[in-house]
Formats: C-alpha cells, sequence, structure tokens
C-alpha cells in the first residue's frame, strides 16, 4: 500500500474509531469541575480564575460556578491578588488532588483493559506511534 491508500484507509476508519470510542470517550473523559481541577493538578502550581476560563474556553460566569462549587467541596481555595484585587487566584488543596488521582487511577487502569487485549508489543507500538504523531502535529 502506498500512503495515499494508507490515508484512505485511516480516513475511512476514522468514522469507525471515532464510533467506536466515542463510548470510551465519554467514560474517559473530565468535563466542568474535574477539568479544572485536572488543569490546577497538571499545572502544579495556582492559576488565576481567568486564565483557567481562557485555557478551557469558559465564560467567566461559568468558571466563577465551577469554582464556587469547588470550594464547597473544599477541593480549591480562592484567594484575592494582593498586588490587584480583581484577580482571584485558585489553590487545588490535598482534597482536590485525591479526588483526582483517583479519577487517574480509575482511567488509567481501564486504558490498560484496553491495552492488554492488544498485547505488550501492539500496545507499546501504538504508544510509540501516537507520540509520533503528536510531535508531528505539534511542530
Amino acid at each position: 500500500m502506498d500512503i495515499k491508500e494508507i490515508a484512505e484507509k485511516l480516513y475511512t476508519l476514522d468514522f469507525e474509531y471515532e464510533n467506536g470510542f466515542s463510548r470510551l470517550q465519554e467514560e474517559f473523559s473530565v468535563k466542568g469541575e474535574d477539568c479544572v481541577l485536572m488543569w490546577l493538578y497538571r499545572i502544579g502550581t495556582p492559576l488565576y480564575s481567568g486564565d483557567l476560563a481562557k485555557k478551557l474556553s469558559l465564560t467567566s460566569g461559568r468558571i466563577a460556578n465551577i469554582l464556587r462549587t469547588l470550594e464547597q467541596k473544599k477541593f480549591v481555595s480562592r484567594s484575592t491578588d494582593v498586588n490587584d484585587g480583581r484577580k482571584v487566584l485558585v489553590t487545588i488543596t490535598t482534597a482536590g488532588k485525591k479526588h483526582i488521582e483517583k479519577i487517574n487511577k480509575r482511567n488509567i487502569a481501564k486504558r490498560a483493559e484496553i491495552l492488554d487485549e492488544l498485547g505488550e508489543e501492539d500496545a507499546a507500538e501504538y504508544l510509540r506511534i501516537t507520540e509520533k504523531i503528536l510531535q508531528v502535529l505539534n511542530s
């Protein structure tokens, strides 16, 4: 098969892939509150609420509602910037970190089940190719 034929086959498989994975993607995805927590967890430093809203393409009202709920759950703390009282700094708490770590464990276990069906060699090859595709897309 030449590159064009492979591209055509991949294009056709994309529809099946998306259809098959849409159910799994729904399980794996983190939305709303958990998405905000995931960003704070992965970045590892406090962020301004406005920066979080931009990164996640949320309105200021939506991020404010999410942060209020997360604060009530004790998953984040908010503090006003001492240099600019209009800015709110958001920090993930220990409880928030534990919540995200539980989600991470669950999602990794689900992925491991799928990869186990491929076998170790194919799973490693899938990882290698996925990393390479990401390098191409990000260059």
